[in-house]
């Protein structure tokens, strides 16, 4: 954890989503993403290790948080 204000929170942010691999830049979205693989699980937890395997494919392999 950084102490950090807003606007430097922000930048970060915006910064991060444009790389190449970054969650933050997946096209659904956060809160979508997140309910997909959450749904995904409740039916089939194989399903959210294939889903992963496709975004490792589309991306590699996701970026550190620090």
């Amino acid at each position: 954890m950084v102490a950090s204000s807003y606007v430097a929170n922000r930048r970060e942010w915006a910064a991060r989503k444009e790389l190449t691999g970054s969650p933050l830049g997946d096209p659904r979205g956060s809160r979508r993403r997140a309910r997909e693989l959450r749904d995904l699980a409740r039916r089939d937890p194989v399903l959210v290790a294939a889903d992963q395997e496709r975004l490792r494919r589309i991306y590699g392999e996701q970026l550190p948080l620090w």
